[in-house]
Protein backbone atom coordinates (compact mmCIF):
# COMPACT_ATOMS: atom_id res chain seq x y z
CA UNK A 1 0.00 0.00 0.00
CA UNK A 2 1.07 3.46 -0.26
CA UNK A 3 1.50 6.52 2.45
CA UNK A 4 1.14 10.40 2.34
CA UNK A 5 2.88 12.20 5.18
CA UNK A 6 2.35 15.57 6.42
CA UNK A 7 0.87 18.31 9.30
CA UNK A 8 -2.49 17.32 8.26
CA UNK A 9 -4.53 19.17 11.42
CA UNK A 10 -2.21 21.89 11.94
CA UNK A 11 -0.40 20.80 15.62
CA UNK A 12 3.25 20.39 14.77
CA UNK A 13 2.72 16.75 14.88
CA UNK A 14 3.91 13.83 11.90
CA UNK A 15 0.53 12.09 10.14
CA UNK A 16 0.76 9.53 7.95
CA UNK A 17 -2.21 8.56 5.94
CA UNK A 18 -2.71 4.91 4.71
CA UNK A 19 -5.86 3.35 2.90
CA UNK A 20 -6.34 -0.65 2.73
CA UNK A 21 -8.20 -2.98 -0.39
CA UNK A 22 -11.43 -2.10 0.74
CA UNK A 23 -11.38 1.25 1.05
CA UNK A 24 -11.29 2.10 4.79
CA UNK A 25 -8.62 5.25 5.38
CA UNK A 26 -6.79 6.32 8.60
CA UNK A 27 -4.48 9.12 9.64
CA UNK A 28 -2.25 7.97 12.44
CA UNK A 29 0.00 10.46 14.33
CA UNK A 30 3.23 10.67 16.43
CA UNK A 31 2.78 12.02 19.71
CA UNK A 32 6.47 11.50 20.38
CA UNK A 33 6.66 8.23 21.75
CA UNK A 34 3.99 5.94 19.93
CA UNK A 35 1.64 6.32 16.73
CA UNK A 36 -1.71 6.75 17.57
CA UNK A 37 -5.20 7.10 15.04
CA UNK A 38 -6.68 9.74 14.87
CA UNK A 39 -8.98 9.54 12.36
CA UNK A 40 -10.76 6.60 10.49
CA UNK A 41 -13.11 6.00 7.69
CA UNK A 42 -14.93 2.72 7.15
CA UNK A 43 -15.72 1.83 3.76
CA UNK A 44 -16.77 -0.86 1.48
CA UNK A 45 -14.84 0.32 -1.48
CA UNK A 46 -11.90 -1.33 -3.37
CA UNK A 47 -8.61 -0.56 -3.95
CA UNK A 48 -8.40 2.58 -1.14
CA UNK A 49 -4.69 1.19 -0.73
CA UNK A 50 -3.21 2.86 -3.90
CA UNK A 51 -5.04 5.92 -4.00
CA UNK A 52 -3.83 8.36 -0.99
CA UNK A 53 -1.79 11.69 -1.36
CA UNK A 54 -0.80 14.90 0.63
CA UNK A 55 -0.06 17.98 -0.35
CA UNK A 56 -0.81 21.99 0.09
CA UNK A 57 -3.78 21.60 -2.63
CA UNK A 58 -5.30 25.49 -1.60
CA UNK A 59 -1.79 27.28 -1.08
CA UNK A 60 -2.73 28.25 2.56
CA UNK A 61 0.61 26.57 4.26
CA UNK A 62 -1.25 23.16 5.17
CA UNK A 63 -1.78 20.11 3.60
CA UNK A 64 -4.75 18.88 2.71
CA UNK A 65 -4.77 14.58 1.91
CA UNK A 66 -6.70 13.36 -1.16
CA UNK A 67 -8.00 9.72 -1.44
CA UNK A 68 -9.09 7.49 -4.44
CA UNK A 69 -11.66 3.85 -4.63
CA UNK A 70 -13.33 1.99 -6.64
CA UNK A 71 -16.90 1.32 -5.89
CA UNK A 72 -18.09 -2.53 -5.18
CA UNK A 73 -18.42 -5.21 -7.15
CA UNK A 74 -22.30 -5.06 -7.07
CA UNK A 75 -23.09 -1.49 -8.05
CA UNK A 76 -24.83 -1.79 -11.25
CA UNK A 77 -22.55 1.36 -12.60
CA UNK A 78 -19.07 0.89 -10.94
CA UNK A 79 -17.29 3.85 -10.73
CA UNK A 80 -13.84 5.71 -9.58
CA UNK A 81 -14.50 8.28 -6.41
CA UNK A 82 -11.71 11.10 -5.65
CA UNK A 83 -11.47 13.73 -3.14
CA UNK A 84 -9.77 16.57 -1.60
CA UNK A 85 -10.34 16.48 2.15
CA UNK A 86 -9.01 19.35 4.73
CA UNK A 87 -8.44 18.06 8.23
CA UNK A 88 -9.44 20.43 11.53
CA UNK A 89 -7.86 21.04 14.27
CA UNK A 90 -10.58 19.02 16.42
CA UNK A 91 -9.29 16.18 13.50
CA UNK A 92 -12.79 16.16 11.92
CA UNK A 93 -12.63 16.06 7.78
CA UNK A 94 -14.54 18.40 5.25
CA UNK A 95 -14.92 17.14 1.51
CA UNK A 96 -13.35 20.32 -0.27
CA UNK A 97 -13.66 18.94 -3.50
CA UNK A 98 -15.17 15.52 -5.12
CA UNK A 99 -15.97 13.74 -8.26
CA UNK A 100 -17.16 10.39 -9.90
CA UNK A 101 -15.45 9.06 -12.56
CA UNK A 102 -17.54 6.96 -14.73
CA UNK A 103 -16.78 5.33 -18.24
CA UNK A 104 -13.63 3.53 -16.61
CA UNK A 105 -13.97 0.34 -18.68
CA UNK A 106 -12.52 -3.13 -19.28
CA UNK A 107 -9.24 -3.36 -20.48
CA UNK A 108 -7.64 -5.85 -23.14
CA UNK A 109 -4.08 -4.61 -21.86
CA UNK A 110 -4.59 -4.35 -18.34
CA UNK A 111 -6.67 -7.48 -18.02
CA UNK A 112 -10.21 -6.77 -16.13
CA UNK A 113 -11.38 -3.99 -14.92
CA UNK A 114 -9.91 -5.19 -11.29
CA UNK A 115 -6.45 -5.24 -12.49
CA UNK A 116 -6.88 -1.48 -14.17
CA UNK A 117 -3.62 0.44 -11.91
CA UNK A 118 -5.18 4.30 -11.87
CA UNK A 119 -3.07 6.89 -10.55
CA UNK A 120 -2.99 9.78 -8.12
CA UNK A 121 0.20 12.39 -7.60
CA UNK A 122 0.59 15.61 -6.50
CA UNK A 123 2.70 18.39 -7.33
CA UNK A 124 3.48 22.38 -8.50
CA UNK A 125 3.83 23.01 -12.26
CA UNK A 126 2.64 26.38 -12.22
CA UNK A 127 3.39 30.22 -10.56
CA UNK A 128 0.99 29.83 -7.42
CA UNK A 129 1.66 28.17 -4.21
CA UNK A 130 -1.30 25.53 -4.36
CA UNK A 131 -0.36 22.34 -5.79
CA UNK A 132 -1.95 20.52 -8.38
CA UNK A 133 -3.62 16.76 -8.06
CA UNK A 134 -3.03 14.53 -10.93
CA UNK A 135 -5.38 11.98 -11.61
CA UNK A 136 -5.36 9.23 -13.73
CA UNK A 137 -8.73 6.94 -14.50
CA UNK A 138 -7.99 4.44 -17.25
CA UNK A 139 -7.67 6.04 -20.50
CA UNK A 140 -8.14 9.59 -19.47
CA UNK A 141 -6.18 12.15 -17.12
CA UNK A 142 -7.32 15.04 -15.22
CA UNK A 143 -5.28 17.88 -13.54
CA UNK A 144 -7.37 19.08 -10.69
CA UNK A 145 -6.27 22.50 -8.95
CA UNK A 146 -8.00 25.52 -7.09
CA UNK A 147 -9.95 28.02 -9.00
CA UNK A 148 -8.80 31.14 -10.30
CA UNK A 149 -11.21 32.79 -7.30
CA UNK A 150 -9.06 30.12 -4.75
CA UNK A 151 -13.24 29.48 -3.51
CA UNK A 152 -13.09 25.79 -4.53
CA UNK A 153 -11.25 23.46 -7.52
CA UNK A 154 -11.69 22.60 -10.93
CA UNK A 155 -10.30 20.36 -13.44
CA UNK A 156 -8.18 22.90 -15.61
CA UNK A 157 -6.73 19.91 -18.38
CA UNK A 158 -7.91 16.65 -19.18
CA UNK A 159 -5.78 14.46 -22.10
CA UNK A 160 -7.73 12.21 -23.70
CA UNK A 161 -6.34 7.85 -24.27
CA UNK A 162 -3.80 8.72 -21.64
CA UNK A 163 -3.45 5.40 -21.02
CA UNK A 164 -1.21 5.45 -18.15
CA UNK A 165 -0.54 4.27 -14.98
CA UNK A 166 2.41 6.03 -14.07
CA UNK A 167 2.84 10.21 -13.44
CA UNK A 168 5.53 11.64 -12.02
CA UNK A 169 6.15 15.80 -11.17
CA UNK A 170 9.60 17.60 -11.50
CA UNK A 171 11.31 20.41 -13.50
CA UNK A 172 13.26 17.43 -15.92
CA UNK A 173 14.34 20.50 -18.33
CA UNK A 174 15.86 22.56 -15.71
CA UNK A 175 14.10 25.78 -17.11
CA UNK A 176 13.05 26.94 -13.33
CA UNK A 177 8.94 25.15 -14.57
CA UNK A 178 7.52 21.85 -13.45
CA UNK A 179 6.69 19.17 -15.65
CA UNK A 180 4.77 15.61 -15.24
CA UNK A 181 5.61 12.78 -16.98
CA UNK A 182 3.24 10.11 -17.90
CA UNK A 183 4.56 6.37 -19.11
CA UNK A 184 2.35 4.95 -21.70
CA UNK A 185 2.76 1.71 -23.01
CA UNK A 186 5.81 2.55 -25.72
CA UNK A 187 7.20 5.79 -24.61
CA UNK A 188 6.98 8.82 -22.07
CA UNK A 189 5.12 11.99 -22.89
CA UNK A 190 6.50 15.39 -21.10
CA UNK A 191 3.64 18.61 -20.63
CA UNK A 192 4.68 21.56 -19.24
CA UNK A 193 2.15 24.62 -18.56
CA UNK A 194 3.18 27.58 -20.69
CA UNK A 195 3.98 29.91 -18.36
CA UNK A 196 6.11 33.40 -18.82
CA UNK A 197 9.92 32.44 -17.18
CA UNK A 198 10.52 35.06 -14.74
CA UNK A 199 14.02 34.44 -13.88
CA UNK A 200 17.18 35.83 -15.24
CA UNK A 201 18.57 35.22 -18.52
CA UNK A 202 20.98 32.80 -18.96
CA UNK A 203 24.23 33.66 -20.76
CA UNK A 204 24.40 32.63 -24.54
CA UNK A 205 27.27 29.91 -24.58
CA UNK A 206 29.54 28.26 -22.54
CA UNK A 207 32.84 27.51 -23.97
CA UNK A 208 35.56 25.61 -22.74
CA UNK A 209 39.40 25.65 -24.21
CA UNK A 210 42.52 23.68 -22.77
CA UNK A 211 45.03 25.84 -22.32
CA UNK A 212 47.40 22.66 -21.44
CA UNK A 213 46.39 19.37 -20.70
CA UNK A 214 44.97 19.88 -17.10
CA UNK A 215 43.85 23.19 -17.37
CA UNK A 216 40.90 24.61 -18.94
CA UNK A 217 39.36 28.10 -19.88
CA UNK A 218 36.02 28.20 -19.73
CA UNK A 219 34.38 31.61 -21.11
CA UNK A 220 30.78 32.80 -21.29
CA UNK A 221 28.88 35.25 -22.95
CA UNK A 222 26.45 37.27 -20.78
CA UNK A 223 22.86 38.42 -21.95
CA UNK A 224 22.81 42.52 -21.58
CA UNK A 225 19.53 42.19 -19.27
CA UNK A 226 21.12 40.21 -16.66
CA UNK A 227 22.97 41.25 -14.01
CA UNK A 228 26.81 40.43 -13.45
CA UNK A 229 26.61 37.60 -11.14
CA UNK A 230 26.99 34.11 -12.06
CA UNK A 231 27.46 30.21 -11.00
CA UNK A 232 29.67 27.73 -12.24
CA UNK A 233 29.56 24.12 -11.90
CA UNK A 234 31.17 20.57 -13.02
CA UNK A 235 30.34 17.18 -12.80
CA UNK A 236 30.60 14.23 -15.15
CA UNK A 237 27.86 14.61 -16.50
CA UNK A 238 24.34 17.11 -16.26
CA UNK A 239 23.15 14.70 -13.43
CA UNK A 240 26.17 15.08 -11.43
CA UNK A 241 26.81 19.36 -11.22
CA UNK A 242 28.62 20.55 -8.66
CA UNK A 243 28.90 24.50 -7.45
CA UNK A 244 32.80 25.41 -8.11
CA UNK A 245 32.07 29.25 -7.76
CA UNK A 246 30.60 32.13 -7.98
CA UNK A 247 31.21 35.29 -10.12
CA UNK A 248 31.13 38.61 -9.74
CA UNK A 249 31.02 40.59 -13.14
CA UNK A 250 33.53 38.33 -14.63
CA UNK A 251 32.60 36.10 -17.85
CA UNK A 252 35.10 33.44 -17.62
CA UNK A 253 37.19 31.19 -15.11
CA UNK A 254 39.87 28.39 -15.40
CA UNK A 255 40.04 25.30 -13.99
CA UNK A 256 43.68 23.84 -13.53
CA UNK A 257 42.83 20.62 -11.55
CA UNK A 258 41.60 18.56 -14.62
CA UNK A 259 43.00 14.86 -14.27
CA UNK A 260 44.05 12.48 -17.82
CA UNK A 261 41.63 9.50 -18.34
CA UNK A 262 38.69 11.22 -16.41
CA UNK A 263 35.62 13.10 -17.90
CA UNK A 264 34.45 16.59 -17.29
CA UNK A 265 31.22 18.57 -18.68
CA UNK A 266 30.50 22.30 -17.05
CA UNK A 267 27.50 24.19 -16.94
CA UNK A 268 26.84 28.56 -16.07
CA UNK A 269 23.79 29.94 -14.49
CA UNK A 270 23.10 33.57 -14.03
CA UNK A 271 21.72 34.74 -10.43
CA UNK A 272 19.28 37.91 -9.74
CA UNK A 273 18.28 37.84 -6.19
CA UNK A 274 15.44 40.08 -7.06
CA UNK A 275 13.75 37.80 -9.53
CA UNK A 276 11.88 34.55 -9.11
CA UNK A 277 13.56 31.99 -9.91
CA UNK A 278 17.05 33.32 -8.90
CA UNK A 279 18.70 31.17 -10.68
CA UNK A 280 18.52 30.37 -14.43
CA UNK A 281 18.33 27.25 -15.98
CA UNK A 282 22.21 26.20 -16.77
CA UNK A 283 24.06 26.49 -20.03
CA UNK A 284 26.25 23.39 -20.52
CA UNK A 285 30.06 23.57 -22.27
CA UNK A 286 31.48 20.40 -24.10
CA UNK A 287 31.94 17.21 -22.65
CA UNK A 288 35.75 17.41 -21.90
CA UNK A 289 37.86 13.71 -22.02
CA UNK A 290 41.64 15.04 -21.11
CA UNK A 291 44.39 13.16 -21.56
CA UNK A 292 48.52 13.51 -22.06
CA UNK A 293 49.94 16.30 -23.67
CA UNK A 294 49.92 15.77 -27.37
CA UNK A 295 53.86 15.60 -28.18
CA UNK A 296 55.81 15.62 -31.97
CA UNK A 297 57.42 12.43 -31.84
CA UNK A 298 59.14 12.54 -34.80
CA UNK A 299 59.85 14.11 -38.16
CA UNK A 300 60.99 12.69 -41.20
CA UNK A 301 61.61 13.65 -44.37
CA UNK A 302 59.99 11.54 -47.19
CA UNK A 303 61.06 13.25 -50.45
CA UNK A 304 61.29 16.11 -52.04
CA UNK A 305 59.08 18.97 -50.27
CA UNK A 306 57.15 16.64 -48.02
CA UNK A 307 57.56 15.87 -44.45
CA UNK A 308 55.82 13.25 -42.26
CA UNK A 309 54.61 14.48 -38.57
CA UNK A 310 54.31 11.79 -35.91
CA UNK A 311 52.29 12.78 -33.06
CA UNK A 312 51.47 10.82 -29.79
CA UNK A 313 47.73 11.52 -29.96
CA UNK A 314 44.66 11.17 -31.96
CA UNK A 315 44.44 14.18 -34.46
CA UNK A 316 40.94 13.17 -35.52
CA UNK A 317 39.47 13.73 -39.00
CA UNK A 318 39.85 17.43 -39.73
CA UNK A 319 42.80 18.60 -41.55
CA UNK A 320 45.09 21.20 -39.38
CA UNK A 321 45.19 24.50 -41.10
CA UNK A 322 47.71 25.04 -43.18
CA UNK A 323 48.53 28.62 -41.52
CA UNK A 324 49.34 25.48 -38.01
CA UNK A 325 52.55 25.37 -39.38
CA UNK A 326 55.56 27.19 -40.54
CA UNK A 327 59.08 26.07 -42.20
CA UNK A 328 62.15 28.03 -40.46
CA UNK A 329 59.73 30.39 -39.39
CA UNK A 330 58.79 31.72 -42.68
CA UNK A 331 56.82 29.60 -45.32
CA UNK A 332 53.40 27.79 -44.62
CA UNK A 333 52.47 24.37 -46.89
CA UNK A 334 51.16 23.99 -49.49
CA UNK A 335 48.84 21.22 -48.63
CA UNK A 336 48.20 19.58 -45.39
CA UNK A 337 47.43 15.54 -45.42
CA UNK A 338 46.54 13.11 -42.76
CA UNK A 339 47.88 9.86 -43.94
CA UNK A 340 46.36 8.40 -40.09
CA UNK A 341 44.87 10.02 -37.07
CA UNK A 342 48.55 9.96 -35.63
CA UNK A 343 50.54 11.30 -38.11
CA UNK A 344 50.56 14.39 -40.67
CA UNK A 345 52.20 15.08 -44.23
CA UNK A 346 53.26 18.84 -45.17
CA UNK A 347 53.58 19.40 -48.73
CA UNK A 348 55.95 22.39 -49.35
CA UNK A 349 56.69 22.36 -53.07
CA UNK A 350 60.35 21.86 -53.17
CA UNK A 351 62.47 21.89 -50.31
CA UNK A 352 66.47 22.48 -51.00
CA UNK A 353 68.87 20.39 -48.71
CA UNK A 354 69.96 22.16 -45.83
CA UNK A 355 68.70 22.20 -42.41
CA UNK A 356 65.10 23.39 -41.36
CA UNK A 357 63.46 24.14 -38.02
CA UNK A 358 59.15 23.39 -38.07
CA UNK A 359 56.76 25.93 -36.11
CA UNK A 360 54.10 25.12 -34.62
CA UNK A 361 51.20 27.68 -34.39
CA UNK A 362 48.14 26.92 -31.93
CA UNK A 363 48.04 23.07 -33.47
CA UNK A 364 45.67 21.10 -31.18
CA UNK A 365 44.36 17.50 -31.22
CA UNK A 366 41.24 16.37 -31.59
CA UNK A 367 40.34 16.24 -28.09
CA UNK A 368 41.45 20.06 -28.37
CA UNK A 369 44.77 20.17 -25.94
CA UNK A 370 47.70 22.33 -27.77
CA UNK A 371 51.46 21.08 -28.24
CA UNK A 372 53.45 21.09 -25.78
CA UNK A 373 55.93 22.46 -28.11
CA UNK A 374 56.16 25.35 -30.70
CA UNK A 375 59.38 24.81 -32.55
CA UNK A 376 60.95 21.88 -33.60
CA UNK A 377 63.96 20.54 -35.08
CA UNK A 378 66.39 21.44 -36.13
CA UNK A 379 66.28 18.51 -39.16
CA UNK A 380 68.40 17.89 -42.18
CA UNK A 381 66.68 17.89 -45.46
CA UNK A 382 69.03 15.77 -48.20
CA UNK A 383 67.52 15.25 -51.60
CA UNK A 384 68.59 11.93 -52.81
CA UNK A 385 69.75 11.87 -56.70
CA UNK A 386 66.88 9.33 -57.55
CA UNK A 387 64.25 9.65 -60.48
CA UNK A 388 61.34 9.75 -58.07
CA UNK A 389 57.94 11.25 -59.04
CA UNK A 390 55.44 12.51 -56.97
CA UNK A 391 52.40 15.60 -56.52
CA UNK A 392 53.68 18.67 -56.23
CA UNK A 393 49.93 20.57 -55.52
CA UNK A 394 46.46 20.38 -56.27
CA UNK A 395 44.46 22.83 -56.95
CA UNK A 396 40.22 23.33 -57.49
CA UNK A 397 38.65 24.48 -60.37
CA UNK A 398 35.17 24.92 -59.71
CA UNK A 399 33.17 23.25 -60.57
CA UNK A 400 34.42 19.52 -61.20
CA UNK A 401 37.89 20.37 -62.25
CA UNK A 402 41.28 19.76 -60.60
CA UNK A 403 44.70 21.03 -61.65
CA UNK A 404 47.27 18.29 -60.47
CA UNK A 405 51.09 19.04 -60.90
CA UNK A 406 53.65 17.04 -60.72
CA UNK A 407 57.96 17.49 -60.34
CA UNK A 408 58.47 16.31 -63.38
CA UNK A 409 56.80 15.80 -66.84
CA UNK A 410 55.00 12.50 -67.04
CA UNK A 411 54.03 9.88 -69.80
CA UNK A 412 50.69 10.86 -71.95
CA UNK A 413 49.64 8.00 -72.13
CA UNK A 414 49.56 6.60 -68.30
CA UNK A 415 48.97 10.26 -66.97
CA UNK A 416 45.58 10.18 -69.33
CA UNK A 417 44.25 7.28 -67.48
CA UNK A 418 40.75 8.72 -64.98
CA UNK A 419 41.50 5.49 -62.94
CA UNK A 420 45.24 6.46 -62.11
CA UNK A 421 43.44 9.15 -59.96
CA UNK A 422 41.15 8.83 -56.90
CA UNK A 423 39.65 11.21 -54.93
CA UNK A 424 38.43 10.20 -51.44
CA UNK A 425 35.88 10.52 -50.04
CA UNK A 426 34.42 10.54 -54.09
CA UNK A 427 35.85 8.34 -56.03
CA UNK A 428 37.74 8.10 -59.42
CA UNK A 429 37.98 10.87 -62.26
CA UNK A 430 35.76 10.68 -64.98
CA UNK A 431 38.58 12.64 -67.29
CA UNK A 432 42.17 13.14 -67.70
CA UNK A 433 44.12 15.40 -69.85
CA UNK A 434 47.97 15.70 -69.90
CA UNK A 435 49.11 19.25 -70.69
CA UNK A 436 50.34 19.57 -74.30
CA UNK A 437 52.49 22.94 -73.12
CA UNK A 438 53.70 21.48 -69.85
CA UNK A 439 53.72 17.64 -69.39
CA UNK A 440 54.26 18.55 -65.52
CA UNK A 441 50.06 19.27 -65.69
CA UNK A 442 47.46 17.25 -65.68
CA UNK A 443 43.53 18.11 -65.44
CA UNK A 444 41.08 15.78 -63.88
CA UNK A 445 37.54 16.06 -64.24
CA UNK A 446 35.13 14.37 -61.29
CA UNK A 447 31.63 12.91 -62.49
CA UNK A 448 28.42 14.80 -62.34
CA UNK A 449 26.34 14.06 -59.58
CA UNK A 450 29.67 14.15 -56.38
CA UNK A 451 29.29 16.86 -54.10
CA UNK A 452 32.36 18.94 -55.00
CA UNK A 453 33.66 21.87 -52.73
CA UNK A 454 33.44 23.72 -49.85
CA UNK A 455 31.54 21.28 -47.94
CA UNK A 456 33.47 20.39 -44.95
CA UNK A 457 34.83 17.40 -46.26
CA UNK A 458 38.65 16.90 -46.58
CA UNK A 459 39.76 15.81 -49.95
CA UNK A 460 42.91 13.66 -50.40
CA UNK A 461 44.00 12.49 -54.03
CA UNK A 462 45.80 9.24 -54.81
CA UNK A 463 47.67 8.86 -57.51
CA UNK A 464 48.75 5.24 -58.92
CA UNK A 465 50.49 4.14 -62.10
CA UNK A 466 51.42 7.12 -63.64
CA UNK A 467 54.71 6.66 -65.61
CA UNK A 468 57.29 9.92 -65.15
CA UNK A 469 59.62 11.05 -67.73
CA UNK A 470 62.70 9.89 -65.88
CA UNK A 471 60.84 6.11 -65.61
CA UNK A 472 59.93 6.49 -62.01
CA UNK A 473 56.33 5.26 -61.48
CA UNK A 474 54.29 6.66 -58.41
CA UNK A 475 52.62 4.08 -56.64
CA UNK A 476 51.47 3.86 -53.36
CA UNK A 477 53.80 5.44 -51.63
CA UNK A 478 54.49 8.66 -50.56
CA UNK A 479 54.39 11.27 -52.74
CA UNK A 480 51.55 10.05 -54.39
CA UNK A 481 49.12 11.52 -52.05
CA UNK A 482 48.39 15.41 -52.00
CA UNK A 483 45.55 16.83 -49.68
CA UNK A 484 43.15 19.43 -50.76
CA UNK A 485 41.43 21.92 -48.60
CA UNK A 486 38.61 23.78 -50.34
CA UNK A 487 36.57 27.09 -49.09
CA UNK A 488 35.45 30.21 -50.34
CA UNK A 489 36.45 34.08 -50.70
CA UNK A 490 32.62 34.94 -50.40
CA UNK A 491 29.72 33.92 -48.33
CA UNK A 492 27.77 34.32 -51.91
CA UNK A 493 26.78 30.85 -52.51
CA UNK A 494 26.45 29.38 -48.99
CA UNK A 495 24.02 26.53 -48.60
CA UNK A 496 22.76 23.80 -46.52
CA UNK A 497 22.60 20.27 -47.15
CA UNK A 498 20.57 17.96 -47.11
CA UNK A 499 17.50 20.60 -47.38
CA UNK A 500 15.16 19.91 -45.93
CA UNK A 501 16.44 17.47 -43.61
CA UNK A 502 14.18 14.49 -43.65
CA UNK A 503 13.97 11.18 -41.84
CA UNK A 504 14.76 9.33 -45.03
CA UNK A 505 18.53 10.64 -44.83
CA UNK A 506 18.77 8.88 -41.57
CA UNK A 507 20.91 11.28 -40.01
CA UNK A 508 21.14 13.78 -36.79
CA UNK A 509 23.49 16.84 -38.22
CA UNK A 510 22.86 19.25 -41.18
CA UNK A 511 25.81 20.50 -43.08
CA UNK A 512 26.53 24.54 -43.88
CA UNK A 513 29.01 24.16 -47.28
CA UNK A 514 30.76 26.85 -49.43
CA UNK A 515 31.77 28.73 -46.57
CA UNK A 516 34.78 30.84 -45.94
CA UNK A 517 38.51 29.57 -44.44
CA UNK A 518 36.50 31.09 -41.02
CA UNK A 519 32.60 32.07 -40.36
CA UNK A 520 30.55 31.85 -37.91
CA UNK A 521 26.70 30.82 -38.28
CA UNK A 522 23.72 31.56 -35.72
CA UNK A 523 20.09 29.88 -36.21
CA UNK A 524 17.02 31.47 -34.91
CA UNK A 525 13.03 30.02 -35.42
CA UNK A 526 11.42 32.30 -37.63
CA UNK A 527 10.33 34.80 -34.66
CA UNK A 528 13.89 35.63 -34.22
CA UNK A 529 14.34 33.58 -31.28
CA UNK A 530 18.38 32.60 -31.14
CA UNK A 531 18.96 28.89 -30.63
CA UNK A 532 22.74 27.74 -31.66
CA UNK A 533 25.83 29.12 -33.02
CA UNK A 534 28.50 27.04 -35.04
CA UNK A 535 32.03 27.95 -35.80
CA UNK A 536 33.96 27.29 -38.77
CA UNK A 537 37.74 27.54 -38.40
CA UNK A 538 39.79 24.75 -39.57
CA UNK A 539 39.35 25.94 -43.43
CA UNK A 540 37.70 23.62 -44.82
CA UNK A 541 34.61 25.78 -46.23
CA UNK A 542 31.82 23.53 -44.27
CA UNK A 543 30.71 22.71 -40.65
CA UNK A 544 28.05 20.54 -39.04
CA UNK A 545 24.89 21.51 -36.80
CA UNK A 546 23.66 18.29 -34.62
CA UNK A 547 20.22 19.96 -34.61
CA UNK A 548 20.49 20.49 -30.96
CA UNK A 549 19.79 24.51 -29.36
CA UNK A 550 22.59 25.85 -26.87
CA UNK A 551 20.80 23.81 -24.16
CA UNK A 552 21.62 20.68 -25.33
CA UNK A 553 17.84 19.91 -26.28
CA UNK A 554 16.97 18.66 -30.12
CA UNK A 555 15.16 20.81 -31.94
CA UNK A 556 11.83 20.04 -33.54
CA UNK A 557 10.46 20.25 -36.99
CA UNK A 558 10.02 23.15 -39.13
CA UNK A 559 11.56 26.33 -41.07
CA UNK A 560 14.60 28.24 -39.01
CA UNK A 561 16.71 31.18 -40.42
CA UNK A 562 20.41 31.01 -40.59
CA UNK A 563 22.80 33.82 -40.63
CA UNK A 564 26.27 33.36 -42.18
CA UNK A 565 29.06 35.60 -41.42
CA UNK A 566 33.34 34.97 -42.18
CA UNK A 567 36.64 36.38 -43.20
CA UNK A 568 38.65 35.58 -46.40
CA UNK A 569 41.95 34.38 -46.72
CA UNK A 570 43.57 37.76 -45.85
CA UNK A 571 41.74 38.33 -42.54
CA UNK A 572 38.74 40.70 -44.32
CA UNK A 573 35.37 40.30 -43.33
CA UNK A 574 32.98 39.49 -46.42
CA UNK A 575 29.03 40.37 -46.64
CA UNK A 576 26.91 37.95 -44.41
CA UNK A 577 24.32 36.20 -45.54
CA UNK A 578 20.69 35.17 -44.19
CA UNK A 579 18.91 31.88 -45.47
CA UNK A 580 16.63 29.15 -44.09
CA UNK A 581 16.51 25.91 -44.23
CA UNK A 582 13.56 23.03 -43.06
CA UNK A 583 13.84 20.27 -40.70
CA UNK A 584 11.15 17.80 -41.26
CA UNK A 585 11.19 14.55 -38.56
Amino acid sequence: PRAAYGDFNGNGRPDVLLGDADGDFFIAEHDGGSWNTIWFSENEYRLGREFVEAGDFDGDGRDEIAVGFRTGDDDVIPFWYFAILRVGPNNSTDVVWSMQFHGVTESAQYGSFTRIQNSLTAGNFDDDPALELVISTFPELYVVDQSANGTGFDITWQYPLANTDAVTIADFDGNGIAEFAMATPDSVMFFERDLPYRGPDPPREVTAVYQDASTVRIAWVADPSSPPQYRLYRGTSPASMELTGTFNGVVGATDPTLEAGEEYIYAVTALDPAKDPQESPRVYSRPLRPHDTPTVERISYVNEGQLRIEVSQDMGSVLPSPQRFLLNGTREPESVALLDQRTLLLSFGVLEDGRYGLDMRGLRDAEGIPFADRSHGPFDVVNPVLNECYVERVEYRPPRSFDVWFNQPIDPVTGAVPGNYEFQPVGYAQFAAVDPADARHVTLEIAEGNAIGALGREYVLKVRNVLCSSGAMIGDGPGSTAGVILNRQTLDDVFVYPNPLKPEHAQDFITFANLTPRATIRIYTLSGIFIAEVVEDDGNGGVEWDLRDEHGRLVPSGVYVYRAAGTNSAGEEVDPVLAKFAIIR
